[in-house]
Formats: structure tokens, C-alpha cells, sequence
């Protein structure tokens, strides 16, 4: 099932639920997924970069509710602006709950960026959104209005030295890419991300730019018909295959 999902809230161990990012994740069918988290107003820091985390990877069903989250390309991977590939470290693993309001609950243990990232346990509270209502106001879903008819792809970028993954579903999408080999900055990761929605008329509309390669993603606005899995799609130098379509 496609997935486009908020986080509402997230508490640490024993202290008080609160949310400094607008995080969003966007799942195509086949567990693929975008995950950005950037910085609400107010938490901004301008000297650093604005997300506290993005990643993109898949989602592993487990035993019972729990689900089990790959990084594939992830902001903790840069180190001083620089790709280390490190497959060591805790599993990113959480048990989820439906709770009697439709949200849902996710608990689990996970690094806390604000404690030097000392593993802790943590409550997220998550709420799927309408990915097929227009923006750029998100709506709670409705699963008893939800439409018949989905839409929903994901493209991905692999080439030397770039890492990068896109997807949408119904109007709305996510893409994060990472050029891995030697970065102009070692100040800041060479991350770029973008969130957005199709309009009424079709037209792109950003409402989340990061990074200097944001014109490198494949935003226009397809349809099925125009879309083959394994075909690719070139954006500027860059070269993008439909890995899935829903």
C-alpha cells in the first residue's frame, strides 16, 4: 500500500513529546520510500544544515506490527561533508499501533541528534495524509473517500559518484539525491532535496528546495502511460530508471 504519512510528534525516553521538523514520508507499494526531515521556523539553525535528517531506503514487513527501515542514501552517512559508508550500528527497526484517532504510534530505539546521538528509546506519532488532494495544504486521509484509482511511482539514480531517489504518489512527491565523490564543501553534505505537488492544472509546485542540484530531479508531471518500468528518464546529465509503478 502506497504510504504518505507525517510525524505529529516524537518523545525521548521520559521527556515531553515535541516536533522541530515538518517530516514526511512518501512509500510507493512496494516499501520504497522518502524521508525528509527539515527544520520548522524556529529551529533553524542558518550556520548548518536545515534538515535534521533525510534518507531514503526500504521497508522490511517483520514479525507481528514491526517494521524494519534501510538507509540507502542518508545525511547520517556524511561525515564533515564527506560519504562514509558504514553498515555497522543498530538496525532501524519500530513496532507500530493504530490508535483510536486513525494515527499511529511507532516506538523503537533510535540515535537522539539533540544527546550526541545517544541511542534512546523513542514514541513517534505518525498521520497518513490524502496524497491525492491538492495542496499545498496536506489533509488527514480518509480512508472511506480514499479514491478507487492509485497512482504512484518511484525513479532512482545510480551512477558514479551519485545517489538519488524519487518518488511520487497521487500529487504529491519527494526526491533526495548525493553526489558521494569528492564534495566542492566539506562544510555541509552535497545533499539536495525537494518536496512538492502537482496543482488542478498539473503544474509543479515546490514547497521544498535544498541543495544545488534540485533541477536534476524528475518532476514533470508523467503519466501512466508515459511511464515503463526499467525505462529510463534523462534530467540534465543525469540518467533516471522507473524502478516501480503503481
Amino acid at each position: 500500500m502506497d504510504i504518505f504519512s507525517a510525524r505529529i510528534s516524537i518523545q525521548w525516553g521520559n521527556d515531553e513529546p515535541i516536533e522541530k521538523t515538518s517530516t514526511w514520508v512518501i512509500q510507493t507499494a512496494g516499501g520504497r520510500f522518502v524521508d525528509l526531515r527539515p527544520f520548522l521556523p524556529g529551529y533553524v539553525d542558518e550556520t548548518k544544515f536545515p534538515m535534521e535528517f533525510c534518507n531514503f531506503g526500504s521497508t522490511i514487513e517483520l514479525e507481528g506490527s514491526k517494521k524494519q527501515f534501510t538507509q540507502e542514501l542518508s545525511l547520517a552517512k556524511f561525515v564533515d561533508g564527506k560519504y562514509v559508508e558504514n553498515d555497522g550500528g543498530l538496525p532501524d527497526i519500530g513496532e507500530f499501533e493504530e490508535l483510536p484517532n486513525g494515527d499511529f504510534k511507532e516506538v523503537g530505539e533510535m540515535a537522539n541528534p539533540d544527546r550526541n546521538n545517544k541511542i534512546e528509546p523513542y514514541i513517534e506519532i505518525w498521520r497518513d495524509l490524502d496524497p491525492y488532494k491538492d495542496g499545498p495544504q496536506v489533509e488527514k486521509l480518509d480512508p472511506k473517500s480514499a479514491p478507487n484509482v492509485h497512482f504512484s511511482y518511484c525513479f532512482d539514480l545510480s551512477s558514479e559518484g551519485v545517489k538519488g531517489r524519487f518518488v511520487r504518489i497521487g500529487n504529491w512527491f519527494q526526491g533526495l539525491l548525493g553526489h558521494l565523490n569528492n564534495p566542492k564543501r566539506t562544510d555541509s553534505p552535497p545533499l539536495s532535496a525537494i518536496r512538492g505537488y502537482y496543482d488542478t492544472n498539473g503544474d509543479v509546485k515546490i514547497l521544498l528546495s535544498v541543495g544545488e542540484n534540485t533541477d536534476d530531479f524528475p518532476i514533470k508531471n508523467y503519466k501512466p502511460s508515459q511511464l515503463t518500468v526499467n525505462k529510463s528518464q534523462p534530467v540534465n546529465q543525469l540518467i533516471w530508471k522507473c524502478v516501480e509503478l503503481n
